[in-house]
């Protein structure tokens, strides 16, 4: 079983987090990470995949620097004896011309053919599809971010059947 391989524990698994600290907007210091997963291990999670925004303002965010950085947290939390295991991903914002990113900067959840992505939008643009096949045409699955949050979406939910056709999932926040 390779490191980030999911270990059959009962429990749930949070495919969309952002305790790496001081990456983004998520937890700025290893205190406040370690105090966030206390409380998703309170709430019954056992894995955690760590989901940096993969935007240009936060630099560094890679497929090479969110294992280490979640590998770094992992010791931490093991320290800490906080039962959560910790697994690398990113989330990749959706913009004009990420067909033109760098394929080694798209950190795919555990490494492996799903994708997070994300795009705030009050209406969708023009280079979505693209970006979506974009993606695929990688080879990887396409998740979207909390769709829910979506000006978009909330103007027309039926954008979600939408997404469906296009072969995309949908990540929810509870």
């Amino acid at each position: 079983m390779s490191d980030f391989e999911i270990a059959p524990r009962i429990g749930r698994i949070d495919v969309h987090s952002h305790l790496l600290p001081g990456v983004d907007d998520g937890c700025k210091t290893v205190e406040e990470s370690i105090a966030c997963a206390r409380v998703l291990v309170a709430n019954g999670y056992t894995h955690a995949f760590c989901t940096p925004h993969i935007w240009a303002k936060y630099t560094g965010v890679s497929r090479t620097s969110v294992p280490r950085w979640c590998a770094a947290l992992q010791t931490e939390l093991d320290r800490a004896e906080v039962p959560l295991k910790l697994m690398p991903g990113g989330e990749l914002n959706l913009f004009a011309g990420v067909n033109r990113f760098p394929v080694e900067d798209i950190v795919p959840l555990g490494l492996g053919n799903h994708m997070l992505v994300d795009i705030w939008a009050a209406t969708l643009p023009d280079f979505f599809e693209e970006s979506i096949q974009w993606l695929q045409g990688l080879g990887l699955s396409v998740i979207l971010a909390h769709p829910e949050r979506m000006r978009a979406v909330q103007d027309d939910p039926g954008l979600v059947d939408y997404f469906q056709s296009l072969g995309m999932y949908l990540q929810g926040n509870l």
